[in-house]
């Protein structure tokens, strides 16, 4: 038992402190919250687009179609937009809050939490099958988002520019990575050096730059305040989200690496782009940054447990350095 908590601590800890050193770093004024949000555009334009275009190109359609990981994430994303929309509806909340507490259910921050800890969990292995998850993930989770949004104003005499979202949605640079991905896997970036080399530099940066814009944006006396108002979005996304795919993944009877790389991304807290959807389709802004702090701070126990107990049944197995 303890040498299973040793393990666990091992992948948890070093994302903990490179986010802890960008919150530090904040806290004594080295990085400012302005800073931050060209950090965020290069791991988002530029890095994590360049790792996923690395790693789908090095797979093979197979592979994909043999994995269970990428369609339990669209079962299980979809399940649980309609269970979080649902319980708005129970809770009676207005309609500008029901699709925010709808996308934070379901919607993962698989790019800046979910890889990292993927990565120290399960190695570059991991990252390989998590890239083939994104791939249909990111833009399920946005068809998704854009549904759950639009529906509280669909009765309402305000136009809520549906056309433009969608169009967000296919031009949205992970998705077109992704899509890039899959034809450079006819035409393997290792044939072409250049090619090959600056995406293998690119996807190595990319990481640590969105763990450190994490900690510059973490806010941990606010998280713990706003809990009360955001607890059920909070208990969907990190803990109810991995349940459900660690059922489906074992009625599956799906491989280690496959389960467990799932299980982490489902179990990553609310995407930040959750909280620009919500200002662009008249969604509650507020509430929708509100779950990404307090997913984001609670994610890191969370996914401490989820590992331990993944560990504690042998379904994990640390990687060995």
């Amino acid at each position: 038992m303890f040498q299973s908590v040793l393990e666990t601590l091992y992948v948890i800890l070093p994302v903990l402190l490179i986010v802890a050193s960008g919150y530090l770093a904040n806290r004594m004024g080295w990085i400012k919250e302005s800073a931050v949000d060209s950090l965020t555009k290069i791991v988002f334009y530029i890095g994590l687009p360049s790792l996923l275009i690395d790693e789908i190109s090095r797979t093979t359609l197979s592979e994909l179609f043999e994995m269970k990981g990428p369609y339990v994430v669209l079962v299980v994303a979809s399940i649980m937009a309609l269970l979080g929309y649902l319980s708005a509806q129970l809770y009676r909340l207005p309609s500008n809050q029901k699709g925010v507490w709808a996308q934070a259910s379901f919607r993962s921050n698989m790019g800046f939490i979910g890889l990292p800890i993927v990565l120290n969990a399960l190695g570059d292995e991991g990252i390989r099958y998590s890239s083939l998850i994104l791939a249909l993930g990111v833009p399920a989770f946005n068809i998704l988002a854009v549904i759950v949004l639009y529906l509280p104003h669909k009765e309402s005499s305000g136009q809520i520019p549906i056309n433009k979202m969608f169009k967000g949605v296919i031009t949205n640079p992970l998705v077109l990575a992704c899509v890039v991905g899959v034809l450079f896997s006819f035409v393997r970036p290792d044939s072409l050096p250049i090619v090959d080399n600056t995406l293998e530099s690119l996807k190595h940066m990319t990481l640590p730059i969105a763990l450190l814009a994490v900690g510059v944006k973490l806010e941990i006396r606010k998280s713990i305040q706003l809990i009360k108002e955001s607890y059920l979005p909070v208990i969907y996304k990190l803990l109810v989200a991995p349940l459900l795919g660690g059922i489906l993944l074992y009625a599956l009877k799906a491989q280690a690496m496959d389960f467990v790389s799932t299980v982490l991304l489902l179990a990553s807290p609310a995407a930040v782009m959750s909280y620009v959807m919500a200002a662009e389709m008249k969604g509650d802004s507020r509430l929708a940054a509100n779950l990404v702090l307090v997913t984001t701070f609670f994610s890191f126990f969370s996914f401490t447990l989820i590992l331990l107990i993944l560990r504690l049944l042998g379904i994990w197995i640390p990687v060995k350095s």
